[in-house]
């Protein structure tokens, strides 16, 4: 047999400084610790992404020269949506131009609004109402061509009886494309939620609202077991409408809880007097339609 092999010496330790004798060793954090360094982390990484974001629109905004030449764009027939939006699509353009080339507005009857650059969501002020105005752009090449779509809205959708005009700017300030439509005022169908009593006050839920209308357009009245009061018209948020029903005065005080001025889901009506509501006495609240046709009632019994 031959002679075996030298081993090889052992490796030098590792470079110091050491923990003086007796020592343990330094422990490693535990787990736990690096979640909150990792977080940090992600919230940076998304902070960062949307900073980029906005800094790289503002640069391309600035850097475009539009050509001399202005696109012509048109809009299809604008259509309602169930949620009270407008929504129409580009069905021309004479050239295929950056969103950032362009600036969009709303027109509100007579009243013109403050044009802002057209992205994927701008917010436009018209009197005292803002209006969302989205741009779903179909090729995803950040350029308005045909097939593109734009959805204009407002809380609760949009308000009934009014003209609306959305205008596309150029970058020189012309428009370059229009879009015309109107929200026909008819009567709205709206749901109740069960009334609840307290404290001599009832107040009435509105659930639903199939469609936005001001509150001028509104009657109330109220009956007190047999007797019925005289309708009158809805005073404004926050305002009683007072109903006088044998001689007693109730009021009815709308809650216009968006600050729409119009009716909407999640508003509220209280009715009440001087002493709270008599006890043992069944009362039926009436919303009405301008033309005192009856839109919703709700009836309860106080104990």
């Amino acid at each position: 047999m031959g002679t075996p092999a030298p081993m090889a010496p052992p490796a030098p330790p590792p470079p110091g400084p050491y923990p003086p004798a007796g020592m343990p060793p330094p422990m490693a954090p535990p787990p736990g610790d690096r979640l909150p360094v990792a977080l940090l982390a992600v919230v940076a990484v998304v902070v960062a992404i949307v900073v980029i974001a906005a800094v790289w629109w503002i640069f391309v905004a600035s850097v475009f020269v539009p050509p001399a030449v202005r696109p012509q764009v048109s809009f299809s027939t604008p259509s309602l949506t169930q949620s009270g939006a407008a929504t129409f699509s580009v069905v021309g353009a004479s050239a295929a131009y950056p969103g950032v080339a362009y600036r969009a507005n709303l027109e509100v009857d007579t009243v013109l609004g403050t044009a802002d650059w057209l992205r994927a969501s701008t917010t436009i002020t018209v009197g005292s109402t803002d209006y969302t105005v989205n741009w779903q752009d179909a090729d995803g090449l950040a350029t308005l061509s045909v097939g593109d779509r734009i959805t204009v809205n407002a809380p609760g959708g949009l308000p009934a009886g009014h003209a609306f005009k959305f205008l596309l700017i150029w970058a020189d300030g012309n428009a370059v494309g229009e879009a015309f439509w109107t929200v026909t005022l008819t009567k709205p169908v709206i749901t109740f939620a069960t009334p609840s009593t307290s404290g001599g006050t009832t107040t009435i839920p509105v659930a639903a609202v199939s469609q936005s209308a001001g509150r001028d357009n509104y009657r109330v009245n109220l009956r007190v077991n047999t007797t019925t009061g005289s309708a009158v018209a809805l005073a404004p948020a926050g305002t009683a409408s007072n109903v006088s029903v044998a001689g007693t005065t109730y009021a009815i005080t709308w809650t216009d809880i968006g600050g729409e001025a119009t009716v909407n889901a999640g508003d509220t009506f209280r009715i009440t007097t001087a002493g709270g509501l008599p006890s043992a006495s069944t009362f039926t609240f009436f919303l009405l339609w301008s033309d005192g046709s009856q839109i919703q009632s709700s009836s309860w019994t106080t104990a």
